[in-house]
């Protein structure tokens, strides 16, 4: 592993720091010293030994500690790990560093165990970022956000080809801007789901030239003075040159731009001090290609034609029935028609087969969101969208995917509790309450799901006890089995040959033969408790 060391501040009253993940070359931007090291790793050798245990050992001794790298931290010092802050040593998060630290790096070296006094401490061994306390404010994968005040975000790369997959719509709109697939590509860092970050940023980049694109864009709007449907002004946030659209809802929108070179950024947001603090730690080396394209002045007012929303991130495969709301999400790009430029607009589900969609806080902006959930088993799944600006243009948005069963989770089996597994399409089933043939615990069956069929050899079905007691018969048998998954993914119906015996007495009532006789086809039932844990 390679310590990476990050330019010094340039603004002493806010401490940012940038981590660039998605490109080979090194970036720098408005940052404190940070470096990357394993948790334990006490004088960041970038391994963590018996040698940081002796270093323990010497600190709480008052002796001197070496380091192997000057930008590690002093033993006992505060410093902020994983946007939390802590004591340099303190591996199990105590509150001091101490010889049981020590003792607890020997442990870890012996590949043993390693109990930590705080549940959120840092597993021995796990590569942490490590920065001044109080720091690490805004943290960049690549052109995007990937934490904001300790808290993630998820962030996507695509390049023109995987979009166009996605959606045709994207090999349109490359053909407007005069470029093929392979000169495209598009970043999105949107929150979690549950979180009450309000901001969504973008960054396309392509062979065209964003900025001149951004000021015709900007003019066609001024322009149109009052009947265009969008406010405008111009800015300037974290030292760049910023354009700011709104509009009319319900709700309203806000929309933030910057162009640089062959890359522009739009960001969704209503908090005004949070986009500045994106954009004032940017990436300065994020846009270094000289555009070979000349953008065309826009055709009409932008906003006030046709729209067209393309799918910039898709729901994450696999797309399972009955899992909960919030694990898929829909991002579009609302792009303008004349002008090329993503633009502010609302949209609205028209069309769903197989389930529904929410907004995420809102349905308006240059990149709205949504999330879905899988009601029923259907393939493909195919949404239609309503895409809109009040008093302008219009348009649609599409998405098409396949819909799964996955059966992960806990079901109840008659009286039992089993819990389902799986990779892929094979199946496990284990028992976890209750028993079968009076044995408790154990596999239950195993088989392949395809679609909603799920099959399999090993079903286990219980002797009669007289056989098995009698020691003609085994106590279970693994047999062949089928099921049918219902389309809504909460029961499951099987089916399978059980098998019948004549049950042969002596005048003492003692078994003396257990004779096959015939089979008939049985059925049983399981349902659904729980979704999860685990996706195939």
């Amino acid at each position: 592993m390679v310590l990476r060391r990050l330019a010094p501040a340039l603004s002493a009253a806010l401490v940012l720091a940038l981590a660039v993940l998605a490109t080979g070359l090194s970036q720098t931007n408005a940052g404190t010293d940070t470096l990357q090291v394993p948790w334990g790793d006490v004088d960041c050798s970038d391994s963590t030994n018996p040698i940081d245990s002796l270093k323990e050992l010497r600190f709480d001794a008052a002796l001197s500690v070496a380091k192997a790298n000057p930008d590690c931290p002093d033993m006992g010092a505060t410093v902020r790990v994983n946007f939390v802050d802590v004591i340099w040593g303190d591996v199990d998060c105590s509150g001091a560093a101490n010889p049981i630290d020590s003792l607890k790096l020997l442990r870890f070296d012996a590949g043993l165990s390693v109990a930590k006094i705080d549940p959120s401490c840092s597993d021995v061994g796990a590569l942490v970022t490590v920065g001044p306390s109080g720091g690490l404010a805004i943290v960049f994968e690549g052109a995007v956000p990937a934490f904001i005040d300790g808290e993630p975000l998820s962030v996507e790369q695509n390049n023109g080809s995987t979009l166009a997959d996605r959606d045709d719509g994207w090999l349109d709109y490359f053909t407007q801007l005069g470029i093929s697939a392979g000169d495209f590509s598009a970043a999105s860092s949107i929150p979690s789901s549950g979180s009450d970050l309000d901001i969504t940023v973008i960054a396309l980049t392509a062979d065209f030239d964003w900025e001149t694109a951004l000021t015709q864009f900007a003019a066609a709007i001024e322009g149109a003075g009052g009947t265009a449907p969008y406010d405008l002004e111009h800015l300037t946030m974290g030292g760049l040159a910023v354009v700011h659209l709104t509009a009319d809802g319900p709700p309203p929108v806000s929309v933030y731009y910057h162009a640089s070179g062959d890359t522009i950024w739009i960001v969704d947001s209503a908090d005004a001090e949070l986009v500045e603090r994106v954009f004032e730690a940017l990436p300065a080396a994020a846009s270094v290609a000289a555009p070979a394209a000349a953008p065309q002045s826009p055709s009409g007012v932008p906003g006030a034609g046709p729209l067209f929303a393309n799918l910039l991130r898709q729901p994450l495969p696999p797309v399972c029935v009955a899992e909960p709301f919030g694990r898929q999400q829909l991002m579009y790009m609302v792009i303008d028609a004349g002008s090329h430029v993503p633009v502010p607009a609302f949209m609205t589900p028209s069309t769903i087969v197989a389930g529904q969609v929410s907004p995420i806080v809102a349905t308006g902006g240059a990149a709205p969101i949504f999330q879905y959930k899988a009601n029923l088993y259907i393939n493909p799944e195919n949404i239609l969208f309503q895409v809109f600006v009040p008093g302008g243009g219009q348009g649609i948005g599409t998405a098409l995917f396949n819909v799964q069963h996955c059966l992960n989770g806990r079901w109840m089996d008659g009286a039992r509790e089993i819990e389902i597994t799986h990779s892929g399409s094979s199946v496990i089933a284990a028992l976890i309450s209750g028993e079968i043939c009076e044995e408790s615990g154990g596999n239950d069956f195993t088989g392949t799901l395809s679609g909603e069929q799920l099959s399999g050899s090993d079903l286990k079905v219980c002797n009669p006890d007289e056989c098995v007691e009698a020691g003609f018969l085994e106590n279970a048998i693994y047999i062949p089995y089928t099921a049918t998954v219902a389309s809504d993914g909460m029961s499951a119906d099987f089916q399978w040959q059980n098998q019948f015996y004549d049950i042969v007495y002596d005048d003492n009532d003692n078994v003396v033969a257990c004779n096959e006789t015939y089979t008939q086809q049985e059925s049983f039932s399981i349902t659904r408790l729980t979704f999860g844990p685990g996706i195939p």
